[in-house]
């Protein structure tokens, strides 16, 4: 949960970043987050990290231990990928930004795919 954690700061911290200097203004997670389940700015944050820090982090401590082949960081881009996926094809079209964000762009795909890669 520990590596959970720490990207799920670093991710915050990004996404920090892009609110503040407005590069990519259609990749608000947390906005995006409040709006569907109409959640404070606050709580929303508690989500995100809820779902970073216990949901990830425990599937990428289940996937390290079992999985014996790829080097960690190899383990992390995979489990990156698969977030990635998952928040394609379930969150997105809930948030309403449509199956792969095809209503954002696909800057705001390639973007988010960095963001969880990173």
């Amino acid at each position: 949960m520990i590596a959970g954690f720490v990207a799920t700061l670093i991710l915050s911290g990004l996404m920090l970043l892009n609110s503040t200097m407005d590069l990519m203004p259609q990749i608000n997670i947390v906005r995006m987050l409040a709006n569907l389940a109409t959640l404070s700015t606050t709580a929303a944050w508690m989500d995100h990290f809820i779902v970073g820090v216990v949901i990830w982090g425990l599937l990428f401590a289940v996937y390290d231990g079992v999985a014996t082949r790829p080097a960690h960081w190899l383990k992390g881009i995979i489990v990156g990928v698969f977030a990635w996926l998952m928040m394609m094809v379930a969150f997105m079209p809930l948030a309403g930004a449509g199956f792969f964000g095809a209503k954002i762009g696909i800057t705001a795909l390639v973007g988010l795919l960095i963001l969880h890669l990173v």
